[in-house]
């Protein structure tokens, strides 16, 4: 059978079809505008968590990032100027093994 008789539903032989399961779970593929500047924050924390920039927006979305607040303190090249501040911090919950499809938790630093 070539090409031609594959896309032809009149040579199908629908008697003797095989059921078989998909290779992947069903997916649906989400476009999401952002501004240049927000999308290079997401894609920047995507790249220090080690994750893709889909990824890391899938898991955020599903709320498997955590946001926590950072304290710390900030001080300027001979102590010139010193500033205290509090702030989000974001950390994943979870990473996925990319060989195994394993979700492992992750605790949060600080948590």
């Amino acid at each position: 059978m070539d090409e031609e008789d594959l896309q032809n539903p009149d040579s199908w032989d629908f008697d003797a079809a095989e059921l078989h399961q998909p290779a992947k779970r069903p997916r649906a593929v989400v476009s999401v505008a952002f501004q240049r500047d927000e999308y290079d924050r997401v894609a920047d924390l995507a790249q220090r968590y080690g994750m893709r920039t889909s990824e890391y927006i899938r898991e955020a979305a599903l709320g498997r990032i955590t946001v926590r607040q950072a304290t710390g303190t900030i001080s300027s090249v001979g102590g010139v100027r010193s500033d205290n501040f509090t702030g989000p911090a974001m950390a994943p919950m979870s990473t996925v093994d990319r060989r195994s499809g394993v979700v492992a938790a992750k605790r949060a630093e600080g948590a």
